[in-house]
């Protein structure tokens, strides 16, 4: 027996199942009726022999018959239950094999079936929808191979293996949440086999499968893609939690899908996969540096690729976000005047139009003043319609570029004109109650040019005409302020952009400003202590406060204009020295 036994596992380390049956199948008869120890192993490794063959029934008889010639507290039990449990996990009985290796845990924790027990019943339950009690399996088993523990019927590739099955099943969808996908759980299996190994020596698709996890997770927290055209945007609008949590699973995700790329070195298809993954997930996260040192190795060393024009593209809006403008402007030309080029100009093409108005904006940005005009006839040329359909998103953009950049010049009719088209056109658009605001200052420091202008002779029909104008603007600023401080106000002040909260708490003020400067001095008195009320520790409030005597003084109601001075000094002397 003992040579026997000897040849037989030997035989099966290589892998040679079948050898071993038909060795066994001789061999055994020949030992006659013995009951000795030795002879039950051989019956233990013929049945295991069977199963890794795949016949079931034979397997069963050998184990029955080993399980006959064997005392009740013989270690080799623990064994003969483990491929008893191997076998009915092979045809589906999930129950039955868990309780098996679950027993074996217990009673034959010392044996050398204790690591495979803890493989099996951490797929035994995984079968069974138990996700967390299998996970609890596998990472005792994960636990005791990192201390050192090792059997010889389980290598590290196999509970890899077995891990990243897992990892599948839960990425893919399980029933208990519907059908839908678990990336987080996913998520823990793929970490306890990256725990495996050694940093520099986790396999490619254990990385491959924890940068994905990390990806769906940051999925699940962002806007749907048909909600949200730029998902960048939208993310930086969200909650602070929520955005934090995001852009740290997209940062991971970028890690991780970096690190394949070295594992995948080789396979230029697969590199090239991992590296835009890479470069989007950083890109996302709003990690500028990592987004442009992954964006430009990918249009450097895929020039073929299909995503090449985006990859540029992202590339330039990266370089301009670190105010880079010379070099973003660089890579936008580039991409407009690679249209014309016959071999990738449809490739190119709705990044040409894309990049536009960004080429706009950083030569209106850079250090030099003398491109200003070009960029201004640049996005005069796009909502003229020579480049785009009024349709299209880069019309909106340019639209929204080009009326901020009459505004910030001092052309306010011209803003004033470009705001109120697009309002009119895009009624939609996630911006509308940012131009509404721009749109009444627009109209609020018009009237205050024309104020200027009535300052001087001039003939009285001109007079009236300007004189209702300045009406007309101030009447239309305070109605633009009131319907954005309306529409911001309905956002959660958590998930409102630094942006949106500044406008909200200036058209506050500013109602205020335009009914004193309409002479209404009662409504202008009643916003201003909405405004005070609503921002009681707001340094600006020390304005309204002054504003009220005003409007008290022009009323001639000298006594509520003593006692609102009043209140004024109090709150001016209860400023701290930093708000100056």
């Amino acid at each position: 027996p003992y040579t026997t036994l000897f040849r037989s596992e030997l035989m099966l380390g290589q892998g040679n199942a079948e050898g071993v049956v038909d060795w066994l199948v001789r061999a055994l008869p020949r030992m006659g009726g013995s009951r000795d120890r030795e002879v039950a192993e051989l019956h233990v490794l013929l049945g295991r022999a069977y199963l890794e063959i795949g016949v079931q029934d034979e397997a069963v008889r050998s184990l029955a018959r080993a399980n006959e010639m064997l005392s009740s507290g013989d270690p080799l039990r623990g064994e003969l239950l483990a491929l008893e449990a191997e076998g009915e996990l092979r045809v589906g009985n999930a129950q039955e094999a868990r309780e098996k290796f679950h027993e074996i845990t217990e009673s034959y924790s010392a044996s050398r079936t204790y690591l495979p027990a803890l493989l099996g019943l951490g797929e035994s339950e995984a079968l069974l929808g138990s996700f967390d009690e299998s996970l609890e399996a596998y990472q005792a088993l994960v636990e005791a191979m990192t201390r050192g523990e090792r059997s010889g019927l389980v290598r590290a590739d196999q509970v890899m293996s077995s891990l990243l099955r897992q990892h599948a099943v839960l990425m893919a969808g399980t029933p208990d949440r519907g059908g839908r996908p678990d990336p987080e759980m996913a998520l823990r299996f793929a970490t306890e086999a990256e725990r495996l190994y050694e940093i520099n020596a986790v396999p490619a698709e254990v990385l491959d499968a924890i940068a994905r996890s990390h990806r769906a997770m940051a999925e699940d927290l962002l806007p749907s893609r048909e909600s949200s055209p730029d998902p960048a945007m939208e993310i930086a609008g969200m909650d602070p939690a929520t955005r934090d949590q995001a852009r740290t699973h997209l940062r991971r995700a970028g890690f991780y899908a970096k690190l394949h790329t070295s594992r995948v070195a080789g396979d230029a298809q697969a590199y090239a996969d991992s590296l835009w993954r890479a470069a989007d997930a950083f890109d996302l996260a709003g990690d500028r540096d990592e987004a442009v040192s992954a964006l430009l190795e990918f249009t450097e060393s895929f020039p073929s690729d299909g995503r090449h024009a985006e990859a540029r593209f992202r590339l330039g809006v990266a370089y301009q976000a670190r105010g880079e403008y010379d070099r973003a402007a660089e890579v936008f030309r580039s991409i407009i005047a690679d249209r014309e080029l016959r071999d990738v100009g449809v490739r190119v093409g709705p990044y040409a139009d894309l990049s536009h108005v960004p080429l706009a904006q950083c030569l209106l940005l850079d250090a030099s003043a003398e491109n200003d005009a070009e960029a201004e006839s640049i996005l005069q040329r796009v909502v003229e319609g020579s480049i785009v359909g009024t349709r299209s998103g880069v019309y909106a953009d340019a639209l929204s570029e080009l009326a901020g950049q009459y505004e910030r010049t001092g052309r306010w009719p011209r803003a004033i004109e470009r705001y109120a088209e697009a309002l009119e056109r895009y009624p939609e658009d996630g911006r509308t109650d940012l131009w509404r605001f721009r749109l009444a200052d627009s109209c609020r420091k018009d009237a205050e040019r024309i104020r200027g202008v009535l300052r001087g002779a001039m003939p009285d029909s001109d007079r009236v005409e300007l004189e209702e104008t300045r009406r007309e603007r101030l009447e239309m600023a305070m109605g633009q302020y009131e319907r954005a401080a309306a529409g911001i106000a309905l956002k959660e002040p958590r998930k409102r952009r630094a942006l949106e909260s500044l406008y909200l708490r200036n058209a506050m003020f500013y109602m205020g400003d335009c009914a004193f400067d309409l002479g209404d001095f009662d409504e202008a008195v009643r916003r201003y202590e909405i405004a005070k009320e609503r921002y009681p520790n707001d340094p600006a409030s020390l304005v309204a406060m002054v504003q009220v005597v005003n409007a008290y003084v022009e009323r001639g109601d000298f006594e509520r204009a003593r006692t609102a001075n009043v209140r004024a000094r109090r709150f001016y002397e209860s400023l701290p020295e930093t708000v100056w």
